[in-house]
């Protein structure tokens, strides 16, 4: 061994002479010997004593002698911890970890994901892109995030830990994960990890995929205005909320009842669950059919009929509580949740959560009970119709925003534009923007300064108008004048 030892030291020295390959060989055959002996090397042995003999205390000390760790490349983000189980209830050793990484492209997220979990247990939405060979497009970001989703509920199942590699500037991002391990009984613990390069300038330098400055920013200001992450903060957020404007004045089409029923379902869950008192936020009982329905939707559904549904388990937690039931096949043909459910109360959630909830939760049956239903409207004012007839006029006509552009100013009649040329308050004022592209910002903000490309906005007096890109000047009322 000391005599191969030898001729391997001399091949290090002569590394720039020799074939690289073989060079490589050595050097590796080298450092596996040397890691299998040096326990031995370590201490006062035999072994060691004949070694130092033949080579020399200094060319041994250099042999075992332990050297630092270099540094990693990355930040180290702030960390916020919950759902621990201190006492190891779960019966699995050690752990394992939901990581949220929290920051803006080009922040060092998946260097330190990669670095601190391995390439196996970091999904991202991007990956998608990667694997199906696709060209980023805002469109395609729904498969995108659909398929990370499915790859981390699969390795939470396994019970291995996993990381949830995206920007993650909002709450509502983090709340389908977060509801998988509250509500499935999953025993991961949830880690948020925020970045912190904040820098506009440095994050679009080493971000990879050439996100705008604007882009970042925005992100930036999302990030900070969500304070610190938590769990109770991601699921008071909720899910993700729906784009499409509402076309009626209907908010939903559901099956209510009467008081009598609806004392039935009460004490119904009361006596199975076994809980003293419902939860802080009591709902009206009703089981949501439709929600957002257009107007053809409320003409065919038939309001005002009468419908049977069972009562099939509950399931109860400390945020919600729900009862699970089945409504006739035709029905459930048209409805919007995959599982049919009346919310009985919750405790500083949406009551859309019940819904998040079921999907991970075991049910627990109980003997089913028939009610009887009628199928009513829920109007945007808070009135129950459970008559067509009796709809109010112009139901149909909903609060549809689009293109309609609004300032503290005025508002302003502004095309798929939206808000960007609606009436400007003063100087600072907001404006909303209707239908847009999927890829540009939902808000915008006017400081009174020049626009490039599309056109300038006064600055005199309280910014009350704006002279578009073609030279038409616009006023509080959105009006046109000319120049």
């Amino acid at each position: 061994f000391c005599y191969f030892r030898m001729q391997h030291t001399q091949a290090y020295k002569n590394t720039l002479f020799a074939p690289p390959e073989i060079c490589a060989d050595k050097i590796q055959l080298a450092k596996s010997i040397s890691a299998s002996l040096a326990p031995f090397l370590l201490q006062e042995t035999p072994i060691r004593g004949v070694v130092e003999c033949l080579l020399g205390r200094q060319v041994l000390w250099e042999w075992i002698r332990a050297r630092p760790v270099p540094k990693p490349l990355f930040d180290q983000p702030q960390f916020w911890c919950e759902n621990v189980h201190v006492t190891n209830q779960s019966g699995v050793y050690p752990q394992p970890t939901l990581v949220f990484t929290i920051g803006a492209p080009g922040s060092g997220k998946t260097s330190w994901a990669k670095y601190t979990f391995g390439n196996y247990a970091v999904v991202a939405a991007d990956d998608w892109f990667t694997l199906t060979k696709s060209d980023f497009h805002p469109s395609l970001l729904g498969k995108a995030h659909g398929w990370c989703k499915q790859q981390v509920l699969r390795r939470l199942r396994e019970g291995v830990s996993v990381v949830v590699n995206n920007t993650n500037t909002t709450p509502s991002e983090m709340f389908d994960y977060v509801a998988a391990v509250l509500y499935g009984g999953y025993p991961h613990r949830i880690v948020f990890a925020r970045m912190p390069e904040t820098r506009v300038g440095v994050l679009a330098k080493r971000g990879l995929h050439g996100v705008p400055e604007r882009q970042i920013k925005n992100m930036i200001r999302r990030i900070s205005s969500m304070g610190s992450p938590s769990v109770k903060s991601v699921l008071r957020a909720g899910p993700m909320r729906q784009r499409e404007l509402a076309s009626t004045k209907v908010l939903y089409v559901g099956l209510f009842f009467d008081e009598k029923t609806s004392n039935m379902v009460k004490n119904t869950f009361l006596s199975n669950s076994r809980a003293g008192n419902l939860l802080e936020r009591v709902m009206n009982f009703h089981v949501t059919i439709q929600f957002l329905p257009d107007r053809k939707y409320v003409e065919k559904i038939g309001i005002g009929s009468q419908h049977d549904i069972e009562i099939t388990g509950y399931y109860s937690h400390p945020t919600v509580q729900v009862l699970t039931c089945t409504i006739p096949p035709a029905l459930q043909a048209k409805s919007c949740n995959e599982n049919s459910h009346i919310t009985i109360s919750t405790q500083t959630v949406a009551a859309s959560v019940a819904n998040h909830a079921l999907k991970h939760a075991k049910i627990i049956p109980i003997s089913k009970i028939t009610i009887k239903s009628t199928l009513c409207a829920f109007m945007s004012g808070g009135k129950i119709v459970s008559d067509f007839s009796g709809l109010p006029r112009g139901w149909e006509q909903g609060s549809d925003r689009r293109g309609r552009g609004r300032g503290r100013g005025g508002r302003g009649n502004s095309g798929n534009r939206g808000g960007r040329r609606g009436g400007i308050g003063n100087r600072k004022g907001k404006a909303n923007h209707g239908f847009r592209d999927p890829a540009t910002p939902t808000k915008a903000r006017h400081d009174g300064h020049s626009d490039p490309g599309r056109g300038r906005v006064s600055d005199r007096g309280r910014g009350r108008a704006r002279y578009g890109p073609r030279g038409e000047r616009r006023g509080s009322r959105g009006k046109r004048v000319r120049r």
